[in-house]
């Protein structure tokens, strides 16, 4: 029984090692080396940075569209939820704020939930919408988000047009007011 634990805990140790390697080397854009920590083992939807990130959230706070089509290729759960303060929010979540419409059509094309909420409240457009991201609204829309989904804003229920004018973004609001 000892040795069958004693190996249980290398295994664990090397995992762990391995999918800190995996962090690094998805923070430094290191394409050769995601893949390498990948093929030994990494496993993309159990490590975390010290901010709760996975290693998608990382790539795609880096826009790395390369290493995004690695760990999905890896199997990197599409909807892991970033962990800490902030908590629940996807990768198109964080895509969606950045406003990068490249790796929220690369996030969409895999699979990601258009729709899905983050523990705000927020979905992707949300997101896209309140900070002002006019041509992720647009792709967001394209792809078929629900503008009409509220979202918890002051105590009241807010759509993505109405939290778009709230933050100044007039442009954006009136597009999502015309779409019929």
């Amino acid at each position: 029984m000892l040795g069958w634990l004693k190996k249980l805990g290398e295994r664990r140790k090397k995992q762990k090692v391995q999918n800190e390697l995996l962090i690094e080397a998805t923070k430094m854009s290191d394409i050769e080396s995601v893949k390498k920590c990948l093929d030994l083992g990494a496993n993309p939807n159990n490590a975390y940075n010290e901010e709760g990130f996975s290693p998608l959230h990382i790539a795609v706070i880096r826009e790395d569209l390369a290493i995004i089509e690695a760990l999905l290729k890896a199997k990197a759960i599409i909807s892991i939820k970033k962990r800490g303060e902030g908590t629940g929010k996807e990768p198109l979540h964080v895509a969606a704020i950045r406003g990068n419409q490249n790796v929220i059509e690369a996030l969409l094309t895999a699979g990601a939930g258009i729709d899905r909420r983050c523990s705000d409240g927020c979905t992707a457009l949300m997101h896209a919408a309140q900070n002002g991201h006019g041509g992720a609204v647009a792709l967001l829309v394209a792809a078929g988000a629900n503008r009409n989904i509220g979202m918890p804003f002051a105590g009241k229920s807010a759509t993505p047009a109405q939290v778009a004018r709230i933050f100044k973004h007039n442009e954006i609001a009136d597009f999502l007011d015309s779409i019929t």
